[in-house]
């Protein structure tokens, strides 16, 4: 079942005189949190459409693409989602990070799920575009601090490994900064790009996904963030998020086999000539993209002792790059190599 969540808001308590001084409670709800509460409930309201389109969940079936039944829901719109789906969890397991071994599946549920609409996605009522990600959903002061997190994190990890003490490694969040927009309007939907778009999950990460306890299989659920989008934005959040190390040591040998299912799977993909070299570029500008986010927010303030934390305490909600260093200087080298293919 899906709930709603409620975020925690600021209140002020004064007396209430008319009541004879009883104390009473007024909520002082700010900008930024009254934004977040709409935006979630927006985010209910996705899953909830993603679920009731018939044609979205037909295209699934007939790839074999697996997700959870949904069997009720309740909505007020704008206010209350509650979302009744199928139980898997007694034959099926989530992983913070799942073993190497069980990779060819998630690569091959995720192809089949990109697959099952490339350049072919039906009418439908979710966001004009996928992932919480995007710069566009982002606040603008996000990217102005993007240099200094940067810079910021590489002088405290340091000590642990020296590429990030490295002045190339502290400046590469000027860099990043530089070409944001560009990666940007490279990522977003438009007719331009159309043949490339496909239905993005948005948050693609090991607490989305079940594994089978017995034999395989791969079955991915919320869909709070799902809509229009690149595939390749799917596939550096689960590189950085929920893979072992040896899995992004050989990353371009996962993109081929993720793409060569893609091929397999939607028939479009050939007639539209989406190559594998143009599959790449867009594979860069989703890591360059995810990269600024991870920095301008997710990674601002961390230290070694905060990493060390979460690796004694794993929350299968968190990705791998918050609590292993590695991860991190592995993104950072794929955005030092492909950063000149949008300075040029």
């Amino acid at each position: 079942m899906s709930l709603p969540r409620r975020p925690s808001l600021p209140f002020r308590s004064g007396n209430c005189h008319a009541c004879g001084g009883t104390p009473s409670f007024r909520w002082t709800v700010g900008p930024e949190e009254k934004q977040k509460w709409e935006r979630n409930l927006q985010s209910y309201a996705n899953e909830l459409a993603f679920f009731l389109n018939r044609d979205l969940q037909k295209a699934l079936e007939k790839h074999s693409v697996l997700v959870p039944k949904l069997y009720g829901h309740e909505s007020v719109p704008g206010r209350r989602y509650v979302l009744l789906t199928e139980n898997l969890k007694p034959s099926w397991t989530t992983w913070a990070v799942h073993p190497a071994t069980r990779s060819p599946e998630v690569f091959r549920w995720l192809a089949g799920f990109h697959g099952a609409f490339q350049g072919l996605l039906p009418e439908h009522t979710l966001w004009d575009f996928g992932t919480h990600v995007h710069l566009d959903r982002r606040p603008s002061k996000e990217l102005e601090n993007l240099p200094q997190s940067i810079a910021d994190f590489c002088r405290d990890f340091a000590g642990l490994d020296p590429f990030f003490g490295r002045p190339e490694s502290r400046l590469l969040g000027q860099r990043l900064q530089s070409v944001a927009r560009k990666v940007s309007e490279h990522l977003s939907p438009g007719p331009e790009n159309r043949p490339r778009v496909t239905l993005v999950h948005g948050d693609f990460k090991g607490a989305n996904y079940f594994l089978k306890n017995e034999g395989e299989g791969c079955c991915a659920f919320d869909w709070q963030w799902t809509g229009p989008g690149l595939g390749a934005t799917d596939l550096i959040y689960l590189f950085c998020g929920s893979v072992e190390d040896e899995i992004v040591q050989d990353y371009q040998r996962w993109l081929k086999l993720y793409h060569d299912h893609l091929i397999q799977t939607a028939g479009a993909v050939e007639q539209y000539n989406y190559s594998f070299d143009a599959f790449l570029l867009d594979f860069k500008a989703a890591t360059l993209d995810y990269a600024r986010w991870v920095f301008a927010y997710r990674l601002m303030g961390d230290t070694p002792e905060k990493f060390r934390a979460r690796a004694e305490n794993v929350d299968v909600n968190l990705g791998l790059f918050r609590r292993h260093p590695p991860r991190i200087r592995w993104l950072l080298q794929l955005v030092e190599e492909f950063l000149s293919d949008f300075e040029e």
